[in-house]
């Protein structure tokens, strides 16, 4: 998104979504029955990529994916990457660079997210972020949701230098929250991972985009 949520705003997400992410950190009772586990309610690893892939859609890909072999201020190397990082994206969305998991939202961004007042009549009033409109729990690495928050909702113009920084903020909440096992080096070869979920999803947005600009303008409201 060209306009994008302030940076505080996704700053206070990040460490709502780390407590979170905390107290369902590699829960085994969260584990679908499709992957071993006996949970009926939260979506299998494979089930959850191919979600993305119908969400997403092939034609929206194919025109997101022939916009960026032609885009000369692209980095040459994404397009064909990013092809195949689609179509195999069933085995790949959940597999992460590490073994921890946590209870993720399939469509974390700043639409997705509203403040609640927590002392209605006070002054000052004080908000807490709220997650909603979540399209599928799954059990996921933890950077699925990060790097899609911070990539699909910083201002354009903030996402280099600011990116690196909310990171870190989530990091350090998801360790005062209580993770221990989990290291930074670890943490970031997760994020290196799953910012290829956020190219991806950009195709739906470069579909949209078209279509609105394709619509003539007596037929909008």
């Amino acid at each position: 998104m060209v306009e994008g949520a302030p940076t505080e705003a996704i700053q206070d997400a990040l460490q709502t979504v780390a407590k979170l992410h905390a107290a369902t950190w590699n829960d085994e009772s969260l584990k679908p029955i499709k992957d071993g586990g006996t949970n009926f309610y939260i979506n299998a690893a494979e089930q959850t990529g191919k979600c993305f892939q119908t969400f997403i859609g092939q034609e929206p890909f194919a025109q997101f994916h022939k916009h960026l072999a032609t885009d000369e201020s692209a980095d040459p190397r994404l397009a064909p990457i990013a092809k195949v990082a689609y179509e195999t994206m069933h085995q790949w969305l959940a597999a992460g660079c590490t073994e921890n998991r946590t209870l993720a939202s399939f469509d974390l961004r700043a639409e997705n997210l509203i403040w609640r007042c927590t002392n209605s009549g006070q002054e000052p009033a004080e908000y807490e972020c709220v997650p909603i409109d979540h399209q599928g729990w799954w059990l996921a690495p933890p950077t699925r949701d990060i790097t899609m928050l911070c990539l699909s909702s910083l201002k354009e113009s903030e996402v280099a230098g600011q990116f690196e920084g909310c990171l870190k903020i989530y990091y350090d909440a998801l360790v005062a929250s209580g993770v221990a096992d989990y290291s930074y080096e670890q943490y970031m070869t997760d994020v290196k991972a799953s910012c290829w979920v956020c190219l991806i999803f950009a195709s739906a947005m470069h579909k949209a985009t078209v279509d609105v600009c394709d619509f003539p303008l007596s037929q909008r409201k």
